[in-house]
């Protein structure tokens, strides 16, 4: 019996050996949670299952240091109002060189009402040398596209795909 996380004991109890399971963390920002590198390791030790997370990417080089190869996709929703590039680019960059069994990878939300930023931020994504995963998406207004102008949609649909392609 796992005391620490019940659930473990559950999903232990639960999953037939011819299925995978895969645990997907998010909400909110995952990250904030103080027991999540811990949760990780523990589950991915017990259980044995695949673990994607999806997170802003401002956690420090040194929690990506510490628990990066017990997840095995990391996403990264890339907000233009609290993105630092530079941060984003050493973790990213970081678990792409020293964990390469975990898939990493970025999505750039581009916002109509502050393009050029989020253009900036794709642009010097895209530009870097480390082919990681790397994807826009539009920031909808009410679920529609009516603040993008065409060349705006033409730009999210040529930006899908590895970085430096």
């Amino acid at each position: 019996r796992h005391t620490r996380y019940p659930l473990v004991t559950g999903v232990q109890t639960c999953a037939l050996p011819i299925y995978s399971i895969r645990l997907h963390i998010t909400g909110g920002e995952p990250t904030l949670w103080p027991e999540l590198g811990e949760f990780a390791k523990y589950f991915k030790k017990i259980v044995g299952c695949k673990i994607t997370i999806s997170t802003n990417g401002t956690r420090t080089l040194r929690f990506w240091e510490q628990y990066a190869e017990f997840f095995d996709d990391i996403a990264i929703s890339i907000h233009n109002e609290r993105c630092d590039v530079n941060h984003l680019i050493e973790i990213m960059d970081y678990i792409y060189l020293h964990h390469p069994d975990v898939l990493i990878n970025g999505t750039v939300l581009m916002d109509p009402l502050n393009w050029s930023r989020s253009e900036e931020i794709a642009s010097k994504l895209t530009a870097h040398l480390t082919p990681w995963l790397l994807k826009t998406r539009p920031v909808l207004t009410q679920g529609k596209m009516d603040l993008f102008d065409e060349t705006q949609i033409n730009y999210m649909a040529d930006k899908i795909g590895r970085a430096h392609v």
